[in-house]
């Protein structure tokens, strides 16, 4: 959508549109997002610590901000099913390959 786009770089306001786009876009096609760019905002909301200690260079993760996204891609990984899933229904993988075969 017109408001997802733009070419302007930087951490700010951009970003922030960008994080929601995805958001956006992962509820519309229906599937699981590890949203990065929640976990290191809530990293920074603690008494302490700052979105910058995640930050190589103001926007890349270092090791610190590589070890986070790690843990949350664990997590979702290994995540128990909630055994809801009835045979035959697409996955989240399923549905990405439709999309991108579109």
């Amino acid at each position: 959508s017109p408001q997802c786009q733009g070419n302007s770089r930087g951490l700010g306001g951009l970003t922030a549109r960008n994080a929601a786009c995805v958001r956006g876009g992962a509820q519309r096609k229906e599937v699981t997002l590890v949203d990065v760019y929640a976990a290191f905002e809530a990293y920074g909301t603690d008494t302490d610590k700052s979105v910058e200690d995640l930050l190589l260079d103001g926007m890349h993760p270092n090791e610190k901000g590589h070890r986070l996204v790690a843990d949350l891609l664990a997590k979702e990984f290994l995540r128990p099913t909630t055994g809801t899933t009835k045979p035959g229904t697409p996955t989240d993988a399923d549905k990405l390959r439709h999309q991108a075969s579109r």
